[in-house]
């Protein structure tokens, strides 16, 4: 399908685990710690998606790696925060 096709699903897949993360919060009752991390997860992931185009795939590894890592470790963390206060 190709190098466009596979940014639009990454794009698709993205906001659907985004939108998972808002109904999880509502479905539990989140705090606001959960809604700010949620909120810089969003913005991590839309930078994520920016720093690659099908054009210019020399930053994959940096959007695909160290973005999903910052995506896993800041939910956690606000999740946690969350539940602490």
């Amino acid at each position: 399908f190709g190098i466009p096709k596979a940014l639009q699903v990454a794009r698709a897949t993205h906001l659907l685990a985004w939108l998972a993360f808002l109904l999880a919060g509502l479905g539990y009752g989140a705090g606001a710690w959960y809604y700010l991390g949620l909120v810089l997860v969003g913005l991590l992931l839309v930078l994520e998606h920016r720093l690659v185009s099908p054009e210019d795939l020399s930053r994959v590894d940096v959007a695909f790696f160290q973005a999903n890592v910052g995506v896993s470790l800041g939910m956690f963390l606000f999740i946690v925060l969350d539940l602490v206060f």
